[in-house]
């Protein structure tokens, strides 16, 4: 949605909006925080907000099916990609590289695609 958002405006959006810049950089620092080492305990309630599955697990008191590790990972994965890909669009569109802030851009949403999209390393049948 942001790539398509920002390929009509062409150069008026090549830099990004502060409040934008302000707002990846807390979530991506929020998400290296959590990341750095969530207990099952945590994983399994802020799934159980998201997804039916997880709420059940939850509610029966069930033990996450997974280590929390890899939930952990993928957080600071998406911490890292906001801190450092939108970081890097508004330095580029204020320097005029208008096509690098452009592919910044797309780098952030295709790498956020793969983090999501990543095999998991588990064999429990409730993740794939």
């Amino acid at each position: 949605m942001l790539v398509g958002a920002a390929w009509p405006a062409g150069e008026t959006s090549v830099a990004g909006s502060p409040s934008g810049l302000i707002g990846c950089a807390a979530v991506g620092l929020g998400a290296l925080w959590i990341g750095a080492g969530p207990t099952a305990g945590q994983v399994l309630g802020g799934l159980a907000e998201l997804n039916a599955c997880y709420r059940i697990l939850h509610d029966q008191k069930i033990p996450l099916p997974f280590e929390p590790r890899e939930f952990g990972v993928l957080l600071q994965g998406l911490g890292w990609v906001l801190l450092v890909g939108w970081g890097w669009r508004p330095f580029a569109g204020l320097r005029g590289w208008r096509r690098t802030a452009f592919a910044s851009l797309v780098g952030v949403a295709g790498t956020i695609t793969l983090l999501i999209f990543t095999p998991s390393t588990s064999s429990s049948p409730i993740i794939r």
